[in-house]
């Protein structure tokens, strides 16, 4: 039973913690409002419960916008 939810984990249902979803932080007592990883972070696994586990973009790599993983565009050269 959550009576409050553990950090790591968001709880919308009495009976049951998820762990906070990709892209997003979940502190202590974390309901249906879960944190998105601010601004150039991201995080690319689940259960996190403090911003400073949202990780940077390495260079030359771009944030794919729902916070949750980098990339690199990778222009294709025909032959």
């Amino acid at each position: 039973m959550c009576d409050i939810c553990p950090a790591g984990y968001y709880c919308t249902d009495r009976d049951k913690a998820l762990p906070c979803m990709l892209g997003h932080y979940c502190p202590e007592g974390t309901g249906d409002d879960l944190v998105k990883c601010p601004t150039g972070t991201y995080a690319n696994v689940t259960g996190l419960s403090q911003e400073s586990e949202c990780s940077r973009c390495e260079g030359g790599y771009k944030l794919q916008s729902k916070h949750r993983w980098c990339f690199t565009m990778v222009d294709k050269i025909i032959v």
